[in-house]
């Protein structure tokens, strides 16, 4: 992932043009104890990008307006106030999308009900990719 994405504000869109919520107050039932959901309106869905590993863009988190991370820890979708090696995701990039992979190898996906889920293998539901505001 490029460098220069360090700290920029982006929307994180599915392969079915559904975004990822980071504005839990808009959306109360997005709690810390509810993985983040998906919405098909663009409204207050950015996340704060930060890059992380040894080459600066090798893993890459996801902040909310609200200063959640979304974190992938016991291989289940949570969110946390702060950033632990549960919330950085290992970048993959394809054909201009991206698949973000957990410690343990698992990938963020999308479920049928449109929620987040972690899955085995990457696949179209597995890529997203990164828009401005």
């Amino acid at each position: 992932m490029d460098k220069s994405l360090n700290g920029t504000v982006k929307a994180l869109k599915s392969h079915n043009n559904l975004w990822v919520i980071s504005d839990y107050n808009t959306y109360p039932l997005a709690t810390n104890s509810i993985p983040p959901v998906m919405a098909n309106d663009k409204k207050k869905m950015n996340y704060v990008l930060e890059l992380h590993g040894h080459h600066l863009g090798e893993k890459v988190a996801f902040k909310s307006q609200d200063g959640k991370y979304i974190c992938t820890k016991d291989n289940k979708i949570s969110l946390a106030t702060s950033c632990s090696d549960d919330c950085k995701f290992h970048v993959e990039a394809t054909s201009g999308k991206y698949a973000f992979r957990t410690h343990s190898g698992k990938y963020l996906g999308l479920s049928n009900v449109n929620s987040m889920v972690l899955k085995d293998k990457r696949e179209a539901s597995e890529l997203f990719t990164l828009e401005n505001p």
